[in-house]
């Protein structure tokens, strides 16, 4: 998610913030699925392997935790770095690390905004962007997003011009605001 300087950057000066999307942490299953299986070997490696098999499977359970580790590392440098932002204007996606992928779309100019989503992506609340824009002969297709469904809506109230409040990933709850009945003293002995 990019932080307020780059979002001053991103933004023109009389540009609304309306919606401000992410990566969903599901992007993290592969690595995390990983480490979680070589700790689980080399705790079996210990109980159930002799000495000599023991060795060999300590060199294989180092390269796949490393390998993890790379793999989550890459994962979450994707994860802060990609961001998908609605303005009371347009759409400003941009996806990736190495390998980006980014877009700018004016609001009258979205044809179609489609989202798929399997069933565990619905219990999890994540799936797929397919943006098609006017004149644009493919659709723009968008992995792991979180909340596509709340992404499509802010799209779409934005493009009526009927949401203009800023709203921010709305999915995570806002911290609790302190009572304004007065608290009572404690009592002096």
């Amino acid at each position: 998610m990019p932080n307020k300087k780059r979002l001053k950057q991103l933004l023109a000066p009389h540009e609304k913030l309306i919606y401000i999307g992410h990566l969903h942490w599901f992007l993290f299953k592969e690595s995390i699925t990983t480490l979680i299986l070589t700790t689980s070997l080399y705790y079996f490696s210990f109980v159930y392997f002799s000495a000599q098999l023991r060795d060999f499977l300590n060199i294989i359970i180092t390269l796949l935790f490393f390998y993890a580790a790379f793999k989550f590392l890459l994962e979450y440098l994707k994860h802060t770095s990609s961001f998908f932002l609605i303005t009371n204007e347009r759409i400003l996606i941009q996806v990736g690390l190495f390998k980006t992928t980014s877009m700018a779309i004016a609001l009258p100019k979205i044809q179609t905004i489609e989202v798929n989503q399997t069933l565990f992506g619905q219990m999890l609340h994540y799936g797929t962007i397919n943006i098609m824009g006017i004149g644009i002969n493919t659709m723009n297709k968008f992995d792991m997003v979180a909340h596509p469904n709340i992404f499509r809506q802010k799209l779409q109230t934005a493009i009526d011009g009927e949401d203009t409040e800023v709203i921010i990933e709305e999915h995570v709850h806002s911290p609790k605001k302190e009572s304004t009945t007065p608290r009572p003293r404690p009592r002096r002995r």
